[in-house]
């Protein structure tokens, strides 16, 4: 059974390896194509994201982080 020390070690790892970047490069979507798509998401949209150029990518090729937009605080009440 892993201990508090080893899980956190694997943690830090795997944080590390999640935000280092190989190549640096401009983002492939822009903040005005994130805007567009924003007001398009409803609560519950699952979103993938692919982390070109990072670490993580040479371990989890085929995999990346996801998100559940849960929606706005409007959106929730509306939805109660």
């Amino acid at each position: 059974m892993p201990t508090r020390r080893s899980t956190r070690l694997q943690s830090l790892v795997a944080e590390w390896i999640g935000d280092v970047r190989i190549v640096e490069r401009p983002p492939f979507i822009s903040q005005a194509q994130i805007a567009d798509v924003r007001h398009r998401l409803k609560p519950g949209d699952i979103l993938l994201e692919r982390r070109s150029w990072y670490a993580s990518n040479a371990f989890l090729p085929a995999s990346g982080p996801r998100r559940l937009y849960v929606g706005t605080f409007e959106d929730l009440e509306r939805l109660a």
